[in-house]
């Protein structure tokens, strides 16, 4: 999403609608974990307890420790240490624990019943609103993700024989000065030079100069994205002549 949106304007005006639902859609997806991790923790109440174990009325519990010499605020943050000897053999910080946890429990479960309803309402509202430009906006934010991954692999491809190509040129260089025999695979023996397959791949393309130009470009400056005109395919005509060069049968 960063980088179409960082990416200059060139023939390829970029559209605000599909940043819009890449940022959506990337909030969605990292917002998941977090609301997970607090709803957990809601139902568990530990950290309630810790946080709001001092926010408590002592007088609606019994067997409150009052010999200790401390006062209540300070007995109240030691509830979530059970093992400390003021609350030894005592119930009080059991209790008080339930009660919070309580509170803690009741707030994870309105959480994720608010989240459940607002993920049934939006899912019955949706069909209300334009939904055409959504999947129009989809399909684009699914393009581009495609395209930057067949993007990839043809310059991973390309690289590839780009390299191949340089080697074997600096192998056959170095033929004249010193004769270096080593086991070769069949299908490197068998291409000593860049096939028409390899050629096609390079797409001409031999020289630093001229595949930074082309990434520069790339960037600076993507076709046009139009799917209205027609890719033309040329067709296989097969013709049968006779012993004088006229055409006998045509058949396309």
């Amino acid at each position: 999403m960063m980088e179409e949106w960082a990416r200059p304007t060139g023939k390829r005006t970029k559209n605000p609608a599909v940043v819009k639902y890449l940022f959506s859609a990337m909030m969605q997806r990292a917002l998941l974990a977090p609301m997970v991790w607090i709803l957990m923790s809601l139902l568990d109440g530990k950290c309630f307890v810790c946080a709001f174990s001092m926010s408590v009325d002592p007088s609606h519990f019994n067997g409150m420790p009052n010999n200790t010499g401390l006062d209540v605020i300070k007995i109240m943050a030691k509830v979530p240490c059970r093992e400390d000897m003021i609350f030894k053999n005592n119930t009080f910080p059991k209790a008080v624990s339930r009660y919070v946890r309580c509170y803690s429990q009741a707030i994870g479960w309105s959480v994720l019943l608010t989240l459940i309803l607002l993920g049934a309402v939006a899912r019955v509202t949706k069909p209300c609103f334009n939904h055409a430009m959504f999947l129009q906006t989809r399909y684009w934010s699914n393009y581009l993700d495609v395209e930057q991954k067949l993007f990839d692999e043809t310059c991973v491809l390309h690289a590839r024989e780009f390299a191949r190509t340089c080697v074997v040129q600096f192998f056959e260089s170095m033929q004249e000065d010193a004769v270096l025999r080593l086991p070769l695979s069949h299908a490197f023996s068998s291409r000593e030079t860049p096939s028409e397959e390899e050629e096609e791949h390079l797409h001409g393309i031999t020289k630093k100069k001229q595949m930074d130009h082309l990434l520069h470009t790339w960037y600076e400056c993507r076709p046009e994205l139009d799917v209205t005109q027609m890719v033309y395919k040329p067709s296989m005509c097969i013709t049968w002549d006779d012993l004088d060069g006229h055409v006998v049968q045509s058949d396309v």
